[in-house]
């Protein structure tokens, strides 16, 4: 039986790369077929290619999925009636982030007909898991 490929989508800052780095080393030694997808701010792209030039590992710019200035106007607009809105306006970044990640994921999905595994790029794995 052929091994399914492990497709791991990461949304990240270029100070996240030594980590990156080390999860792909980690990853290709634990599975055979790991295709790599690193969401990151337009204006990383190029230090994000300079330091990850590595197969199977795909560099998308954050504004092809959304612009997190589009983002921000669509929250404030919502969360202006809101009365934690002083509470949330401080982490509309961490929030950007969990829209692109569920975001890349349905649309991958959906086109490739193929698992998905959302990883935080801050997180190192240990060991294989049985993931499907």
């Amino acid at each position: 039986m052929k091994e399914q490929n492990l497709n791991i989508c990461q949304v990240s800052l270029s100070g996240n790369i030594p980590i990156i780095k080390e999860n792909y080393r980690e990853f290709i030694r634990f599975y055979k077929n790991v295709n790599f997808f690193v969401i990151c701010p337009k204006k990383q792209i190029k230090q994000f290619r300079q330091k990850l030039k590595l197969d199977n590992l795909f560099i998308i710019n954050e504004d092809k999925i959304l612009n997190f200035n589009k983002f921000k106007k669509i929250s404030l607009k919502y969360l202006k009636k809101k009365s934690y809105i002083n509470l949330i306006k401080p982490r509309l970044s961490w929030y950007y982030q969990q829209v692109l990640k569920i975001s890349f994921l349905i649309d991958f999905v959906n086109k490739n007909k193929k698992n998905m595994i959302i990883w935080d790029a801050d997180t190192l794995i240990l060991s294989k898991i049985n993931f499907f």
